[in-house]
């Protein structure tokens, strides 16, 4: 058998029974939807405040209107599991109002302890006047 696609071939002369068919890996790949999730206006979320997303099926996420501009991140504090909603913007940064853990807006990295895991951060879209995000 020459060398080539044919080397994809599952079960060369094996006995095998799935013998003839092409290897999983070379079946290609399904294109998944995933759910756009439109979470506010911009004007629900004034320059310097934090709001709270609740989406049934969905991680709670926090929307924050910093000097960065908008940002979203999973609305737990990785510390204590506490909401950041709760907490404030500082510059560029969110801050838990428990311990006093801090967050950057651009990465969702922890900065100050007694945070030290990151918070999982999300891209987001604006579009006519919406804040949206693909999970």
């Amino acid at each position: 058998m020459e060398a080539g696609w044919r080397d994809n071939i599952i079960g060369r002369g094996n006995n095998d029974s799935s013998e003839g068919q092409l290897h999983p890996r070379h079946l290609g790949t399904k294109s998944i939807e995933m759910p756009r999730i439109n979470l506010c206006k911009l004007s629900d979320v004034p320059f310097g405040e934090l709001l709270a997303i609740r989406r049934d099926g969905y991680p709670s996420l926090v929307v924050a209107h910093s000097e960065i501009g908008f940002s979203v991140l999973r609305d737990n504090c990785t510390h204590e599991d506490y909401p950041l909603s709760e907490g404030a913007i500082v510059g560029d940064l969110v801050e838990c109002p428990l311990h006093g853990g801090q967050f950057c807006l651009r990465s969702g990295g922890a900065i100050t302890p007694p945070a030290i895991d990151s918070v999982e951060r999300y891209d987001h879209e604006v579009e006519d006047d919406q804040i949206w995000i693909t999970i």
